[in-house]
């Protein structure tokens, strides 16, 4: 979500920058390298968080059991850890790259185009949900 946000906000730079002669495989480029400057911290601190979380907890069930804590983590955890965090960003990206090269330069260019939320709010009475509002105060 984080993608489609920077898309919509920055369709006219992305234009803009198709206009001065950027190659889609260059703008492609440039999004899956944004996409990887997301994921790379969010990776690094993951692991680092679920490493240190590990060992209470690891603590905790040798205490239930009686045995021996082995602290070390198996590579496999790790191994899976990173490919999904890479993987993961890379695919969720192929929506807004799609719509970053779907546009038109000239519909990337317009500075008047309003981006229609696609969001919808329902108001709907307490008393139609058979709730009556002095009841819900108390």
């Amino acid at each position: 979500s984080l993608m489609i946000a920077e898309v919509d906000e920055k369709t006219y730079e992305y234009g803009m920058l198709r206009a001065l002669g950027l190659k889609q495989n260059s703008l492609i480029s440039m999004l899956l390298m944004h996409a990887l400057a997301f994921a790379i911290p969010g990776l690094c601190a993951g692991l680092l968080v679920s490493y240190l979380l590990s060992i209470p907890v690891k603590f905790g069930i040798s205490l239930f059991t009686g045995i021996v804590p082995d602290y070390d983590t198996s590579w496999l955890p790790i191994v899976t850890g990173i490919a999904i965090g890479i993987v993961m960003p890379l695919i969720s990206n192929i929506v807004p790259i799609q719509r970053a090269l779907s546009k038109t330069l000239r519909d990337a260019l317009d500075v008047f185009h309003n981006i229609i939320n696609e969001t919808m709010v329902t108001i709907i009475k307490l008393e139609h949900l058979g709730v009556s509002p002095p009841v819900v105060c108390v």
